[in-house]
């Protein structure tokens, strides 16, 4: 049976400050925006080296560069370490965040985490309504290279 959380569209309270502040489960809309923030900011920062070098080498730069965005996504190794950053982590929240505050910026939200207390409440609420399942139980996460006993054993 699912969670009274679940059945209103999961929501959690986060107070700063002395207001309240609704954050809500990400669904695949704000995952997808997650993902081309992340890949539009690899993409910037290849351009930006790229502009100092040779038309041959900047071409092979941003080729070999759209060939490892384009394999980005939310359960990418690489998407783990941007999500752990302060960066990452406000987007995150911010996506969260405007669900139920869309008038809320991205740079009030990084001033809203600018106290560790904050940030820290705040992605442990955002952790526990994105691993929400229908029976009340964790989502387990797989983790990129690790392998289970059985495959271990038979290798």
């Amino acid at each position: 049976m699912a969670s009274a959380a679940e059945m209103t569209a999961a929501t959690s309270e986060w107070k700063v400050d002395g207001k309240t502040y609704r954050l809500s489960r990400l669904r695949d809309v704000e995952l997808g925006e997650f993902e081309q923030w992340m890949q539009d900011r690899a993409m910037a920062v290849a351009e930006r080296s790229a502009a100092r070098l040779s038309p041959d080498a900047r071409d092979a730069l941003l080729r070999h560069a759209y060939d490892e965005v384009v394999k980005l996504n939310v359960n990418s190794r690489k998407a783990m370490e941007l999500m752990a950053t302060m960066e990452g982590a406000v987007k995150l929240l911010h996506l969260s965040l405007i669900q139920k505050h869309p008038n809320l910026t991205i740079t009030e939200v990084g001033e809203l985490v600018s106290r560790p207390e904050y940030l820290s409440a705040a992605v442990a609420r955002m952790d526990r309504l994105n691993t929400l399942r229908r029976n009340g139980a964790k989502k387990k996460v797989k983790r990129p290279g690790k392998r289970s006993k059985a495959k271990r054993k038979r290798i």
